[in-house]
């Protein structure tokens, strides 16, 4: 089952994952979106309904916000974020107004849970 409510910018952004006090990695997003994103993480191992730490960089600014495990691929993980930051908003709807730095742009679903669109799931 798919989780996304907004459209996905396909693009790669370095992002670094920490679970509690571990740090994971610096890794790269495959898309974003205003609430979640994949990440390519290689073999690293994750669970559904994990919750990592999230630390993305958009136009110089920090965004720190926490991400629920909800898709495990491959090479990947796709996540739903928690709590998010107002800041992240307004950037990645100004990212999706231009059609991204280079990225290409796909819509969502046309109907969308509204748990998911808050940024909440379970």
């Amino acid at each position: 089952m798919q989780h996304r409510c907004f459209t996905r910018l396909k693009n790669a952004l370095p992002v670094e994952l920490y679970h509690g006090d571990t740090h994971l990695g610096r890794f790269a997003t495959r898309d974003i979106s205003l609430d979640g994103m994949f990440v390519e993480t290689g073999d690293l191992d994750f669970f559904k309904n994990d919750v990592i730490q999230v630390d993305l960089m958009l136009f110089g600014e920090r965004y720190l916000m926490r991400g629920l495990v909800v898709r495990r691929e491959t090479h990947g993980i796709g996540l739903v974020l928690i709590d998010v930051n107002p800041r992240y908003y307004k950037a990645v709807t100004h990212i999706l107004s231009e059609d991204g730095p280079g990225g290409r742009v796909e819509a969502g679903p046309p109907a969308c849970d509204q748990k998911y669109a808050m940024g909440r799931a379970g």
